[in-house]
């Protein structure tokens, strides 16, 4: 209990010297509100630019590679569509499912690419990813001003792209190993040209060069699994932080009565000439 006194004796130390440290609460709500109803523009607006803008591919050889994953995987709810708007290609939606090809790529692969890019990304849709990456975002948001925070929003994106690797690289032999891993660098070299127009979109696809070198080490050198134990401690980490946060928040706030109203006071419990009557009913 004296670590717990301590602390609410610094907050309140620190709310002293600081008059107007409780409008740290409404920057925070509002800047938290702000980023939360951007990122759900963004989205609706990329879902809607989908509906409106993509059109269907008509390469059999996109279409029959399509046709067999979806057969052999459980029944996904997804659409295969292509976009002039996207060097990329990704996967997004959580009821109803895109896989978006860049329309640039859709005569410059042959049939195994194909097959691996539709594998990797129809695991997106199988695992659920997109609901999880609107999960980061939203604590992304709520963490704006936490900088530790991104660190671990960047290995928690790398993670969900290494998982669907290794689910479809998990019966490959070693020339398949070398060839998809050509292919991340393909794609990434697409993803570089300088494109105007481009996607917002809660979506899974490139996350930049370093997660693109983790996916490529990875499928190279066969870990498979092997970082399990990391990823748990991280993952630990994570839920640490966020339970932290929100203590010392909980210990630095002035209470919610006072943001409505100018008639309250606060009292200091370790005060010796307080005195509190206690009335029994």
């Amino acid at each position: 209990m004296k670590g717990a006194d301590r602390c609410s004796n610094f907050a309140a130390y620190w709310r002293s010297a600081f008059p107007y440290m409780h409008y740290i609460d409404m920057i925070w709500f509002a800047v938290a509100v702000l980023f939360l109803v951007t990122k759900a523009m963004l989205y609706v607006y990329t879902i809607s630019s989908i509906k409106r803008k993509c059109f269907t591919i008509e390469s059999d050889n996109w279409l029959d590679a399509f046709e067999k994953i979806s057969m052999e995987q459980p029944k996904q709810n997804v659409v295969l569509v292509a976009s002039n708007d996207t060097r990329s290609p990704f996967a997004v939606g959580i009821m109803q499912k895109y896989i978006v090809i860049p329309a640039i790529m859709i005569n410059t692969l042959d049939e195994e690419e194909i097959d691996f890019i539709l594998r990797h990304k129809y695991c997106h849709a199988l695992r659920n990813d997109v609901a999880r990456k609107v999960i980061i975002v939203i604590f992304s948001c709520l963490n704006w001003f936490n900088p530790l925070y991104f660190l671990l929003k960047a290995n928690l994106s790398a993670w969900i792209e290494i998982a669907c690797d290794e689910m479809v690289t998990k019966s490959f032999d070693e020339r398949q190993r070398k060839k998809y891993a050509g292919l991340i660098i393909k794609v990434l070299s697409l993803q570089n040209v300088p494109k105007e127009k481009h996607f917002y979109c809660i979506c899974y696809s490139g996350d930049g060069i370093k997660s693109y070198k983790r996916r490529i080490l990875d499928v190279l050198q066969e870990k498979k699994r092997k970082g399990i134990l990391g990823k748990t401690i991280v993952s630990v980490l994570t839920i640490f932080l966020l339970i932290f946060g929100n203590m010392i928040a909980k210990e630095a706030d002035i209470p919610v009565n006072m943001l409505f109203s100018d008639n309250v006071v606060v009292y200091d419990l370790n005060d010796p000439n307080l005195t509190i009557e206690i009335i029994e009913k």
